[in-house]
């Protein structure tokens, strides 16, 4: 196992001190686990991150041509380069492979990401970090990993180092690219077909990414804005932005926004539709025809019909407690249903319906992380009594009995400051990390059982799977 020292931009003793991780949409709001989720949207705590953030979006790649101006804003500029790792290469003659483990160690004594080799289970290399992190991958065969560290101003891109060469798998040591964003609190990270989207409620800026242009010579790295600071977010589809719009009110004391703006890819700075119909959204998921947000009394959809979007408000069900909502929303490609988090367990919405009927499931406990399945048919949710649940993800018929993967997590007693546990899918897989034991399960998720326990070390709470490479026959 490597440690690897590189070029950290940015770092000061002011900015160690911040210790926020970026939001996860499963830090939910209103779901009485994580109350001040919207709090730090402001950029008032940002400390140096603040004077960071003028190098905008930095890449080694150069000004688009015209045949790129969709991708509009501002060009990417050449920055510092550091790319470590990547070295002692081998040929492999696999043709597949199960990819990386990326995990986010947020003890705030030495934050750091840890890579494992999901082959043989190694660990490869550890990286330090600014500050907290939250890892991701737009799924389990993208060859990139993504680190967002929140306070520390900064967006990095690791790479799983496996690529195929003549047939045969190449694997070096993942590695760090020299592309990266800098921004205010990058907080929100989203992405769909192909584009990874990255919030800055420091100054309500957001940073897209075409991911499948990293690697080459010239990727397409841009920024636009909202033109205010607040805890916000933004998606890509079908040649559309939707970004979140800002409480205008100056006395407004929450940093959630209101509603949401439709603007062209084309032209990222000019609004083109909105529906201000979203108090407090928080949580965001897209499939193929539809995005949707989570609100205070709701969910705001916006469906694609005749090669456009328009907004619908899909209300709360009666008799709704006071102060339960939708926070957290997940969505399937071909699955035309969302899931959102609802009291201690989950909803499911028809959302094609004029008025949906909720189907609304309590699982006895906590949802701490909930995902649907890469095939569209099981919901997997991790509840606060350390159990792994599946569920049918169009009726919310439990499938089988519940699975015992970490110990339950108490309401008091732990170290201050020590994050949640986190769920992450892979291809039929679940990985579970527990922050308490310093360690992530591997869960085989169609036999459903545990598997192996990859000892991270120091406070783990954020992992994802990257990497995966199928055989091709």
């Amino acid at each position: 196992m490597k440690i690897q020292k590189r070029k950290l931009i940015l770092a000061s003793t002011a900015m160690l001190a911040l210790f926020t991780p970026a939001c996860d949409d499963d830090d939910t709001v209103g779901d009485g686990m994580n109350p001040t989720g919207d709090a730090a949207a402001t950029g008032g705590t940002s400390g140096t991150a603040d004077a960071a953030a003028t190098g905008g979006t930095t890449g080694t790649g150069g000004t688009p041509s015209k045949g790129d101006a969709a991708v509009g804003g501002d060009a990417a500029v050449a920055g510092d380069a550091a790319v470590t790792g990547g070295t002692g290469g081998t040929v492999a003659a696999v043709k597949s492979s199960l990819g990386r483990l990326l995990v986010s160690d947020n003890n705030p004594e030495n934050p750091r990401i840890v890579l494992f080799d999901l082959d043989d289970g190694k660990k490869l290399v550890e990286y330090p970090m600014l500050s907290a992190t939250a890892v991701y991958a737009s799924e389990p065969t993208s060859g990139y990993g993504w680190i967002n560290q929140r306070n520390g101003g900064l967006v990095e891109i690791v790479a799983s180092g496996i690529s195929q060469e003549k047939g045969a798998l190449s694997m070096t040591t993942p590695f760090i690219l020299g592309e990266r964003l800098v921004a205010k609190l990058p907080t929100h990270w989203v992405t769909h077909e192909s584009w990874v989207v990255s919030f800055n409620d420091g100054d309500g800026s957001f940073d897209y990414v075409l991911e499948t242009s990293l690697g080459t010579r010239r990727p397409l790295m841009s920024r636009a804005n909202t033109g205010k600071a607040h805890h916000g977010v933004a998606v890509i589809s079908h040649g559309n932005v939707f970004a979140t719009i800002p409480n205008p009110d100056p006395a407004a004391t929450s940093t959630l926004p209101i509603g949401v703006s439709r603007r062209f890819l084309a032209t990222p700075e000019t609004i083109v539709d909105k529906a201000e119909t979203c108090p407090g959204l928080h949580g965001e998921a897209s499939n193929e025809e539809t995005v949707a947000f989570g609100c205070t009394d709701g969910v705001q959809i916006w469906e694609r019909k005749n090669n456009t979007f328009t907004a619908r408000h899909l209300p709360n069900p009666a008799n709704t407690p006071m102060g339960q909502r939708v926070g957290t929303i997940r969505m399937k490609d071909g699955v035309p249903l969302l899931v959102g988090n609802w009291g201690n367990g989950f909803a499911i919405v028809p959302y094609r319906d004029a008025t949906p009927t909720w189907i609304q499931v309590d699982i006895g406990s906590a949802n701490r992380g909930f995902y649907i399945e890469p095939t569209g048919n099981r919901l997997i949710v991790l509840g606060a009594d350390g159990t792994l649940r599946a569920y049918n993800s169009t009726t919310g018929v439990a499938i089988g009995a519940p699975l015992q993967v970490i110990e339950a997590w108490p309401a008091m007693g732990l170290p201050a400051g020590m994050p949640r546990a986190g769920l992450r899918l892979g291809d039929g897989v679940a990985y579970v990390a527990d922050p308490r034991t310093g360690s992530v399960t591997e869960i085989n998720t169609v036999t459903w059982q545990k598997g192996r326990s990859f000892n991270v070390g120091g406070w783990p709470s954020s992992v994802t799977p990257f990497g995966l490479v199928k055989a091709v026959n």
